[in-house]
């Protein structure tokens, strides 16, 4: 995601998100001011995370959002919000 993302509470948004879904998964900000998320669960849970995800919280502003699927990657029990990324 970018727009304004970062310094908003945006990530720990995403994780209130997947965790009320229970889809697993980490949420970082990146050094360029993206928020890159990777969710893991079913796709339904996954579909209705990403809708809630494109509006973000009070304070937020989405200019970009991007979903790509990926083959399934090994990912820990619940979500996690992980340090900055490249």
């Amino acid at each position: 995601m970018s727009g304004r993302v970062q310094g908003v509470g945006y990530r720990v948004f995403v994780q209130n998100a997947a965790t009320r879904e229970n889809v697993s998964g980490y949420v970082r900000n990146l050094i360029d001011g993206r928020v890159e998320t990777v969710l893991s669960g079913t796709i339904e849970s996954i579909d209705r995370v990403q809708k809630v995800l494109q509006v973000g919280p009070v304070g937020s502003r989405i200019d970009e959002f991007e979903s790509i699927e990926h083959k399934q990657e090994t990912l820990s029990e619940g979500f996690e919000i992980r340090a900055t990324g490249r």
